[in-house]
């Protein structure tokens, strides 16, 4: 009498996870591929753990004696896997949408005295309409074309206010930064006039990155801050300027930050200026302008503004900075349209976004000034680094990159970025951080934006600059300097 082997019967229940298993196993690793972090022999490694792993599951799971012990464990690494696409997907999701950099946005606005009978951008109708010189003739297109009005003089950003307070012209089209600049160096200029209209426009960015392999050649970075809330690619004047110099092969960065008043030579315009103003002539300008001044190369830029520090700060639970001076900010919270006043003792102290945001904004009460600053904003900066980088940011890493989406874009591909990724989980090792800021002479002089009017102005220390250049050099090349 012939014997049959009895068919193992599976619970659907247990069949369902088994195939289920398998579905986020596949998911999970083509993530992962597509993501493009892990060095391939890891990866490799990785696909047999879990084909492994997965199958000596579904096996045990087979078997009654041992369903419920693998049954639980398999409970446990779906929800593992589930995590994992999750967290996988944020990060693709986040380095497209810091990597999609195309252009910049120009935010302008359309100023009448306060006084005045007009109301819209109909009014100005045959109007004499005054623009800053250098405002780009695309932004005009479109007024002229559709008959809005046509404009009649340019003027010096200096020269916009006079031309409206002295009656010249009968409306301003200007970039919300330059109003800004306005609003700070003429007192009353605010109180006397009225925003009738606004609008953006969307121009090509024109800095080209000049990649390099960043898994074996050193590369400068040049990270800005722009002083404005909102829309990332808006240009405006830049409150931080810090150039960082990595050198992945000894292990070795060192950040330069550059006050913000540095009086220096602005690209393309055979005249002087503010740094912080140079902001308003476009992330080109800066580059070039900064490549100058300390003769080097910069491959890649980052750009950030101030809802990018706080959103970054927030998802990430707060900071701690190690604050060696005592002292009390009053500091204009933008959206909310109010004045805060915030102290900060001496020692260790933890912030919250709005409370970092201010930390590092913090320059009149010093008597160093953008110097001060400058070294608060590194404070900041590698507190930051700190707390993104410990153990401890796994379980809010979904919000912290969500929470960067849109304020936060960089000229680096995502090849690039992921390139040293990989590098840097395949060899390891922890970096050497140095910090440097320039110095220099507090002074009042002529500049490109404002050629009528004295403004304050740090001088450059050229024995500092070239320490500075020294310093970069030693990193880049891994050697000293010649110069």
């Amino acid at each position: 009498m012939s014997t049959r082997k009895k068919k193992i019967k599976m619970p659907p229940f247990i069949k369902y996870m088994c195939i289920t298993l398998m579905i986020l196993s596949v998911i999970l690793l083509g993530v992962i591929f597509l993501l493009n972090v892990l060095p391939m022999d890891y990866f490799i490694t990785l696909v047999c753990v879990m084909v492994i792993i997965v199958g000596m599951l579904i096996y045990f799971m087979i078997n009654r004696k041992t369903r419920l012990v693998s049954s639980l464990i398999s409970f446990v690494l779906i929800i593992v896997y589930i995590l994992g696409i999750l967290y996988s997907s944020t990060t693709y999701g986040f380095l497209e949408s810091i990597t999609n950099v195309g252009s910049s946005v120009l935010n302008y606005e359309l100023l009448v005295l306060k006084n005045s009978d007009y109301e819209n951008i109909y009014d100005v109708k045959n109007k004499t309409i005054g623009v800053v010189e250098t405002i780009p003739d695309k932004s005009l297109d479109r007024f002229e074309e559709e008959g809005y009005f046509e404009i009649d003089k340019e003027f010096s950003t200096e020269d916009l206010a006079t031309s409206l307070l002295n009656g010249e012209v009968d409306a301003l089209l200007i970039l919300d930064s330059e109003y800004d600049i306005l609003k700070e160096h003429y007192i009353n200029f605010e109180s006397q006039t009225r925003v009738i209209f606004n609008f953006s426009l969307k121009v090509k960015d024109d800095v080209t990155a000049k990649n390099i392999d960043v898994t074996k050649s050193s590369f400068n970075i040049l990270v800005s801050g722009i002083d404005t809330y909102g829309t990332i690619g808006s240009l405006s004047r830049s409150d931080v300027n810090m150039v960082v110099t990595v050198n992945p092969n000894t292990k070795e960065i060192v950040l330069t930050s550059i006050p913000r008043d540095y009086y220096v030579d602005l690209y393309g315009r055979n005249a002087k200026d503010k740094l912080a103003h140079v902001g308003i002539y476009g992330m080109e300008t800066t580059v070039k302008t900064i490549e100058d001044l300390l003769d080097i190369e910069i491959n890649y830029y980052v750009k950030f503004n101030f809802s990018s520090l706080i959103k970054i700060v927030d998802a990430i639970g707060g900071i701690e900075v190690d604050n060696p001076t005592a002292f009390t900010a009053d500091y204009y919270d933008e959206p909310k349209d109010e004045w805060v006043k915030y102290t900060f003792k001496q020692g260790k102290i933890k912030l919250d976004g709005e409370e970092a945001l201010a930390f590092a904004r913090e320059r009149k009460i010093f008597a160093e000034g953008d110097i001060k600053r400058a070294k608060n904003q590194q404070l900041v900066i590698e507190s930051v680094l700190d707390k993104v980088l410990s153990p401890s940011i796994i379980v809010k890493y979904s919000n912290l990159l969500k929470s960067l989406e849109n304020t936060f874009i960089t000229n680096m591909s995502r090849e690039r970025i992921t390139n040293f990724i990989k590098m840097e989980i395949k060899d390891g090792g922890q970096y050497n951080i140095n910090n440097l800021v320039l110095n220099g002479t507090s002074d009042y002089a002529y500049t490109y934006s404002y050629p009528n009017s004295k403004l304050y102005v740090m001088i450059p220390n050229e024995e500092q600059l070239l320490d500075g250049k020294n310093e970069i050099n030693r990193v880049y090349y891994n050697k000293d300097s010649e110069e």
